[in-house]
């Protein structure tokens, strides 16, 4: 540990810079910055973002510890341009970064600019953003062209769909006519599904699209004993008689 304590010293050092680079995968770093009393040198690495690759590349690595990515968080404006550069390190980075509540906030207020955003960072940015159950991710979302393979577009549904004031807006725009024509639903979906089904509203809009027969299919074209059961949660709360609740 002495070691690191050293490199610290010399961060106006490019050769030092380099060096945490090099260690900056190894649980014996992050386990150094972790303590309270060394965060101040994690800030101090933090100011030298902007000027340095090699700085950009060390907090990419750092920031997958979540008892890091806060100070890091903290200690970087998430909103510059920088933090989006063409060397896709900013957008890494904002992925590890979207784990902190309060960062999510920051960019659900502010905004971000998508075009700069490349997948899979930005599929994954969404995902992370959406844990959030904020509508306001739904905007980052082309309503008119939702490709219902793509677990990640899936995923953000589902999680918007846990803040059940969520659901009007989320159902009016989801495309439930391209259901019959998936080859295979995935959990994700039926996961929705399933929570579409938590309001008598999104039962009935469910039964009206004939989800039904679609979860019918792709149960019987399925040997998974878990995806079957998870299905079948969802034809339960839609063949139930709402007369008797």
């Amino acid at each position: 540990m002495e070691q690191f304590g050293e490199l610290f010293q010399f961060l106006d050092r490019q050769e030092a810079r380099d060096i945490l680079l090099g260690y900056s995968t190894s649980e014996e770093l992050k386990d150094y910055l972790a303590c309270d009393k060394n965060e101040e040198k994690l800030k101090a690495l933090c100011k030298y973002y902007n000027e340095d690759t090699a700085v950009r590349k060390t907090l990419v690595n750092l920031s997958a510890d979540p008892r890091l990515a806060d100070v890091i968080f903290k200690s970087i404006d998430v909103a510059d341009a920088l933090l989006l550069d063409a060397e896709d390190l900013g957008s890494m980075l904002l992925c590890n970064l979207c784990k902190v509540d309060e960062c999510r906030d920051v960019i659900l207020d502010r905004g971000i600019d998508d075009s700069k955003l490349k997948n899979p960072y930005k599929q994954y940015i969404l995902v992370q953003l959406s844990t959030s159950k904020d509508l306001r991710v739904l905007g980052y979302i082309d309503h008119s062209n939702v490709d219902i393979t793509d677990e990640h577009s899936m995923a953000v549904f589902k999680n918007l769909m846990f803040n059940v004031d969520n659901h009007n807006c989320i159902l009016d725009v989801f495309p439930f006519d391209k259901l019959t024509s998936c080859d295979a639903l995935s959990s994700t979906i039926v996961e929705f599904l399933l929570l579409s089904c938590t309001t008598l509203q999104g039962r009935q809009l469910l039964r009206s699209k004939n989800v039904y027969q679609v979860l019918k299919d792709a149960h019987a074209s399925s040997s998974d004993d878990e995806y079957r059961e998870l299905i079948e949660r969802v034809v339960e709360l839609l063949i139930r008689d709402e007369e008797q609740n």
